[in-house]
């Protein structure tokens, strides 16, 4: 699959849990600039993707919201 395509389907399974991400942090009492949190989550997603050996799928997309999740508990 071409790079620019992994991409877009990277960017929008972020998309997809992104503001409920956002809530939770701000249910925490954590509030955050939203660019900056899009930033760090978006690079946690395709630094999954970048490790990930094959195609596309419901493993793949476990594998990249579990490193997102994983970069959200350590903020």
């Amino acid at each position: 699959m071409p790079l620019h395509k992994r991409y877009d389907m990277v960017k929008l399974l972020l998309d997809g849990c992104f503001q409920g991400y956002r809530r939770r942090l701000r249910d925490k009492g954590l509030e955050m600039d939203v660019d900056e949190l899009w930033h760090d989550l978006m690079e946690a997603a395709l630094e999954a993707d970048r490790q990930w050996p094959g195609d596309t799928g419901p493993d793949w997309e476990r594998a990249v919201l579990q490193n997102v999740e994983a970069r959200l508990q350590t903020m």
